[in-house]
């Protein structure tokens, strides 16, 4: 296979919470209008954290759906999420699956990824992915669901893959290298998340786990990165 010479692509950490531009900033819908105001270049995903659903009403969750629907359409705004399921935190699980349920449909609807968080709950959000297949039909889903901070098995991130072509898993430094070894290239991407770690030591660390350079990692993220939020060709 001959050399790939073409420029280093310019790497999008996949997930942050870290207000900064280069990288999916993961913000509540509270704050996009100050951030779109004042760093109109800012690239953000918007969502409702299941931690966020601890304690809330059923007119409070439809109120920050209703807050997430007016800013997800905006075009600083290219992912809705992190949504999920938290087996440890956040409102009993028919609260969280409801929130992510809405969050799904309105990925769907406005064409823009779903950035997921999930915590000892995969199996839940993977029968959720096969039920809204069948909720959403003819076309069922069409977005790509990326698994940010993936840390399960080899086996988990397999069956995760195996749903839709359109599944992703982003890693960041800690990760289970069994896992990030079973990942297929066309399918992983690399983040920060809430590590003081700049992205481009995250494509070390991962390139030293996968015997790959730095520049290779580089290359692969950013590439299902731009195809994702597209920006790729």
């Amino acid at each position: 296979m001959s050399e790939d010479i073409s420029p280093i692509p310019l790497l999008t950490d996949c997930h942050t919470h870290r207000k900064c531009e280069g990288a999916i900033v993961c913000v509540d819908p509270t704050e996009v209008a100050g951030l779109v105001a004042g760093c109109p270049s800012m690239l953000l995903s918007v969502g409702i954290h299941p931690w966020d659903t601890a304690g809330i009403t059923a007119d409070e969750l439809a109120e920050k759906i209703n807050r997430l629907e007016s800013v997800a359409s905006l075009p600083q705004v290219v992912a809705i999420g992190e949504a999920g399921l938290d087996g440890l935190r956040g409102g009993d699980a028919g609260v969280q699956t409801e929130a992510l349920r809405s969050q799904i449909i309105l990925s769907e609807r406005v064409g823009k990824p779903l950035i997921l968080h999930v915590v000892r709950s995969g199996h839940r959000v993977m029968a959720l992915c096969r039920e809204m297949e069948r909720v959403l039909k003819p076309a069922g889903l069409r977005q790509p669901w990326i698994w940010h901070g993936f840390r399960g098995g080899a086996e988990e991130a397999a069956r995760f893959l195996a749903l839709r072509k359109e599944n992703y898993i982003s890693v960041g430094s800690r990760h289970n290298q069994a896992a990030l070894s079973a990942i297929p290239p066309d399918r992983l991407l690399i983040e920060t998340d809430d590590s003081a770690l700049p992205i481009r030591e995250v494509a070390g660390v991962v390139a030293a786990a996968l015997a790959l350079t730095e520049e290779e990692v580089v290359r692969i993220a950013s590439r299902n990165l731009d195809r994702i939020i597209g920006r790729g060709e």
